[in-house]
C-alpha cells in the first residue's frame, strides 16, 4: 500500500481520534516537534492492537539490526508478538534504520512506531518510502498561542474564567510544555478551577515559577556548572523539575534542527538564542546529553531519591 505524508495541527490532530486507531501494523514513523507532545501520542495509541495490550519502549541509539531482528522478526517457540516504539529515532544508524524500512511487510501484525522530533536526514529517508505510513505534527505559529492553549485546557478538562485564560497565554511563553506545566499545577492546587480568581493564579504562577529559559540557556552555553549550581539551589518540585527536563529535552532538539526558525516571518529572542547556541555543539554531543536527560526523566518516574545526589556530584565534578 502506498501512503502519503499526513501533517497536522496538534489540536486537529488529538481531536481526531481515529487518525492512530485506523493505522495498520507495522512502521509508522511519527515526527513531532516536542516531547511533551511526543509522551500525549504514545499515551493514546492503539493499544487494543497490542499483543496483551502493551507497547515496549527502545532508544534510537541502542538499536541493532540484531535487536530488530530479535524483537521483531524471529518466530518461533519462545518468541512474542510484541509491538514497539522507538524515541530519539533521528538517531538511528542509518543502516539500521534501512533495514527497519526494508523489513517492514515482515513484521506481521506488530507495529513498530519510529518517533522523531526534527526535520533531520533519517526522517528525509523514511519519506523517500511510500509504503511506510507518516504523520507530522506542525509547529504551533506566535498567532496560535490561544488555539495552542485552549487544546491543552481541553485535553486536561479543565475549565478557566476568560481572564484568566487570557492572562496565562500572555504570562507563557508559547511552548506546549509551559501550558502543560501550569495548567496541571492549577489542576492539582485548586479544587474547582472555574472559580479561582485572577490574583490568585498571580500570585500560584510567581510562586511555582522556574525559568526553563533560563536552564536552557545555560545548559545550550554548555555552562553546566552553572546550570547544576541552580538547579541544587532551586530546590525544584518533582512536578517541575520533570517538566524542566522534558523541556531540555526539546530544547536540545531544536540546536539539533534549527530549520524549524526558516520557516518563521518573525523570529524571537529565544530562537536567536538557538542559532548561537547551535554552533557550540556537535551532534553527536546533543544526542547524549538528551539520553542523560531521558535518563534523568525514567529516575523522576521511578521516584529515585538518589536524582538530587546525582546533580551534586555532576556539580562537584565540575569544579
Amino acid at each position: 500500500m502506498s501512503y502519503n505524508t499526513s501533517e497536522w495541527k496538534v489540536w486537529d490532530f488529538f481531536n481526531n481520534p481515529n487518525i492512530l486507531s485506523e493505522l495498520s501494523p507495522g512502521v509508522i514513523a511519527i515526527n513531532c516537534f516536542d516531547a511533551y507532545v511526543e509522551k500525549m501520542i504514545i499515551s493514546k495509541l492503539p493499544y487494543h492492537s497490542f499483543n496483551e495490550n502493551k507497547i515496549h519502549p527502545m532508544v534510537g541509539p541502542d538499536v541493532t539490526e540484531e535487536i530488530i531482528s530479535e524483537k521483531m522478526l524471529i518466530q518461533d517457540f519462545f518468541s512474542e508478538n510484541n509491538s514497539y516504539y522507538i524515541l530519539l529515532s533521528d538517531e538511528l544508524k542509518i543502516d539500521v534504520l534501512r533495514y527497519i524500512i526494508n523489513q517492514n511487510n515482515e513484521f506481521d501484525q506488530k507495529y513498530l512506531f519510529l518517533f522523531f522530533r526534527s526535520n533531520s536526514l533519517n526522517w528525509k529517508e523514511v519519506l523517500k518510502e511510500n509504503d511506510i505510513q507518516h504523520l507530522k505534527l506542525s509547529v504551533p505559529t506566535f498567532w496560535e498561542g490561544s488555539k495552542l492553549f485552549n487544546f491543552v485546557t481541553g485535553y486536561f478538562k479543565l475549565s478557566l474564567p476568560y481572564e484568566i485564560s487570557n492572562y496565562l497565554i500572555e504570562a507563557l511563553p508559547l511552548e506546549i510544555g509551559e501550558y502543560i506545566k501550569y495548567l496541571k499545577l492549577i489542576k492539582l492546587n485548586f479544587a474547582n478551577t472555574s472559580t479561582v480568581q485572577l490574583w490568585q493564579i498571580k500570585e500560584f504562577i510567581e510562586a511555582e515559577k522556574v525559568d526553563n529559559f533560563l536552564f536552557g540557556k545555560l545548559y545550550g552555553q554548555k555552562d553546566f556548572k552553572s546550570f547544576y549550581k541552580l538547579l541544587i539551589e532551586k530546590k525544584i518540585s518533582d512536578e517541575n523539575l520533570r517538566s524542566l527536563i522534558v523541556f531540555l529535552q526539546s530544547h536540545l532538539m531544536k540546536l539539533i534542527d534549527v530549520s524549524y526558525t526558516e520557516k518563521k516571518k518573525r523570529i524571537s529572542n529565544y530562537d536567536k538564542e538557538i542559532l548561537v547556541h547551535s554552533k557550540l555543539w556537535k551532534k553527536s554531543e546533543l544526542y547524549d546529553h538528551i539520553n542523560i536527560l531521558i535518563s534523568y526523566e525514567l529516575k523522576l518516574k521511578q521516584k529515585n531519591s538518589m536524582l538530587n545526589m546525582e546533580f551534586k556530584r555532576e556539580y562537584l565534578s565540575l569544579q
